[in-house]
């Protein structure tokens, strides 16, 4: 597919000379602006959360890495790279609760720009509005200012796609090394990297099937996928109705599956086969050698940390699938299939509504192609056979990559990611920011379809539907930057959110500050002898920082409970010592104080059926109106304000509680 070149009488208004570097100037204006916003938000008071359960088993392992005691790479603590940054960000800055979360916090700054380089398939309004999707997004901010590996990864994904489709469209083999480079660390940083590559090879695999497939038959597959979603769809409500939620929800993802493929049988390049001859490009060829060695390199210097410790290639392959596999039965969490529905409803609404409705249109009407030249202005690229001669390109995207296969590629990607995580045992609230991401970025797609047109012309006068969609996107972006502000800089500690969950609570560093002032007044700074036991995290990480501070988990004895200042956090599914069994060894000589470990959102939702919900919201039961109005009043005070009317968090249901023990004779100096 080559370039149809402009002439000065059908450019369109942005391709003039003048106004075009007007609004590259305002473009990139506007880059800096985001990137400026980026860095604020990611690291403004990034300190300031405590650490939750697994942030500070994270943290913890970096410390030992950076003072000098190795790193092991262990499955159940996914790969080993955020470690390695976490201990360079030690080495660089000193080792607390700030510097943990700098790396997290660099990759969500490198995230939001990231869309620029997509420009020439995500368009140049399409790319701006992607990165401000990925600037405002609730749950990518609250786990970029969280050392997790979600963080990370996020990047890598992208960074793979983008790889793909540059070496689609400019056969360049630097981005295939670029590419190896990101699945190296992909795979060096978390599992679900195997989910993101299954994603792309399906992907890959299902173009290059329909690429190749007859005409004659295309309307087929068309119309016997149509109907196996509808059949599907159907047996998933009925199922619903008669209160068999597991076999909906199956039926509902399978459904979704079938979506993704209709998706890329609509939407691929079928005239100029993007992906066939990408794939072509590999034949008889060493052209991947070295990127599938940089790979190996990247993955075993990593896993062995740096051929230290060899162990590492079996338990990073081998340990790593059959531990993660292994916790598919297990199920932690205990989530319903709905469990990113809700999720995606509450914080990431704005990219699943735009996304979802663009994905759907997509799948009766083919997408269109945002594709722009390096100068900045946007090609005409023919996607049906024309007799016209075509002139040669001259530009360097001379090879097809897109006529509608980015748009397939997004939507199955979305598709794809939300069908795997709510198919999958584990869920927990970390893991819908990779369901976010390509729903952002579908979002600027769509948002480059509607904004990519004159807002009046001459026979049909002013145009309302791009109108009208800059009012919708406006309300929109408000709204998420105010559920971004809640959630990430007024209850970052607090579980009226569901992002935090076993998240350390506000209690941890009041409970610190206060041992702190008590060891500096008394024997100086952090050399106060301090027994702590029960639930080890995340008080191991900030015990660290005094020598005397000794951990008698669940064996309290005398001896170990014969110091100033004891902290314990009974842990009931390991072991049976409760408070009440410390007190004994203490007599009257201390004076306890009850606070909060760790906490857990509310889970009320885990008990509703459809049956439950429709008496509640449509046809109460009793009460009849007044109920209604309850309830519904109940619901906006939860999803607007994150209200929970009848729960304090002073008595918290779901919780793990603290008890701090000061000898009387120190009390006076807390």
């Amino acid at each position: 597919m080559s370039i149809v070149e402009h002439t000065p009488s059908n450019r369109s208004f942005l391709e003039r000379p003048i106004i075009a570097a007007w609004a590259i100037n305002w473009e990139m204006a506007l880059y800096a602006a985001i990137f400026l916003i980026a860095i604020a938000t990611r690291f403004y008071d990034l300190g300031l959360r405590v650490m939750s359960h697994d942030e500070s088993l994270h943290a913890f392992f970096a410390y030992k890495l950076y003072n000098g005691e190795g790193y092991i790479h262990d499955p159940r603590l996914h790969g080993p790279l955020q470690f390695f940054l976490a201990a360079l960000s030690f080495l660089l800055f000193g080792a607390n609760d700030f510097t943990a979360r700098i790396p997290a916090a660099l990759f969500g700054v490198a995230l939001v720009v990231l869309p620029y380089w997509f420009k020439p398939w995500l368009g140049r309004i399409g790319a701006l509005i992607t990165s401000l999707g990925l600037l405002i997004s609730p749950s990518l901010l609250f786990y970029q200012r969280y050392i997790r590996n979600d963080a990370l990864i996020l990047v890598f994904t992208a960074i793979m796609s983008l790889s793909l489709f540059e070496y689609m469209r400019t056969r360049r083999v630097s981005w295939l090394y670029v590419g190896a480079a990101a699945t190296g660390l992909s795979l060096a940083t978390k599992e679900v990297a195997l989910i993101h590559g299954f994603i792309g090879l399906v992907f890959i695999g299902a173009a290059f099937l329909w690429e190749q497939l007859p005409f004659r038959r295309l309307k087929t597959v068309i119309f016997l996928l149509a109907g196996i979603i509808g059949l599907l769809l159907i047996g998933a409500l009925w199922l619903a109705v008669v209160n068999s939620p597991d076999w909906a929800r199956n039926l509902a993802l399978m459904a979704g599956l079938f979506a993704g493929a209709l998706t890329i049988v609509r939407n691929v390049n079928r005239h100029d086969k993007p992906v066939s001859n990408t794939l072509l490009s590999f034949k008889d060829s060493d052209v991947l050698t070295g990127p599938v060695a940089l790979v190996m390199i990247i993955f075993v210097m990593l896993y062995t940390t740096f051929l230290t410790n060899l162990a590492g290639l079996r338990s990073g392959t081998y340990g790593a699938v059959t531990h993660w596999l292994g916790q598919q039965s297990v199920a932690r969490g205990g989530q319903p299939g709905y469990y990113y529905l809700m999720l995606m409803a509450l914080y990431e609404f704005f990219p699943f509504l735009v996304g979802s409705i663009g994905g759907a249109i997509y799948l009766v009407k083919k997408a269109p192609a945002h594709n722009i030249t390096p100068s900045g202005s946007y090609t005409n690229r023919p996607s049906v056979p024309t007799k016209k001669k075509r002139p040669t390109p001259k530009f360097s995207d001379s090879y097809p990559s897109d006529g509608g296969t980015f748009a397939a590629y997004l939507i199955f990607w979305a598709i794809g990611s939300f069908v795997i995580y709510s198919w999958a045992g584990e869920k927990m609230p970390w893991l819908n920011v990779h369901i976010a991401l390509p729903f952002i970025f579908l979002t600027g797609y769509v948002s480059q379809s509607m904004l990519n047109r004159p807002l009046f012309q001459q026979k049909n006068g002013l145009q309302w539907r791009p109108i009208l969609y800059v009012g919708l996107l406006g309300v929109l972006t408000a709204l998420t930057i105010r559920f971004a502000w809640l959630s990430s800089f007024v209850n970052y500690d607090y579980v009226n959110e569901l992002l935090v969950y076993a998240h350390g609570a506000p209690d941890v560093k009041q409970v610190l500050h206060k041992v702190d002032n008590l060891s500096r007044h008394t024997v100086g700074d952090q050399q106060l002898d301090i027994a702590y036991g029960g639930i080890a995290w995340p008080l191991v990480w900030y015990m660290r920082q005094y020598p005397n501070a000794v951990y008698f988990g669940d064996k309290p004895t005398a001896e170990r409970l014969d110091v100033p200042v004891i902290l314990f956090a009974p842990n009931s599914n390991l072991s049976d010592v409760s408070v009440e069994d410390i007190e004994p060894f203490l007599g009257d000589r201390y004076t306890r104080f009850d606070y909060h470990l760790v906490w857990w959102p509310l889970e009320t939702y885990k008990e509703q059926t459809l049956s439950q919900l429709w008496h509640a919201y449509v046809q109460p039961d009793t009460g009849g109106t007044e109920t209604l109005r309850r309830n519904w009043e109940l619901l906006w005070q939860y999803i607007f304000y994150r209200n929970t009317p009848g729960y304090s968090f002073e008595k918290w249901p779901n919780r793990t509680p603290l008890y701090l023990f000061v000898r009387n004779d120190l009390v006076s100096g807390l």
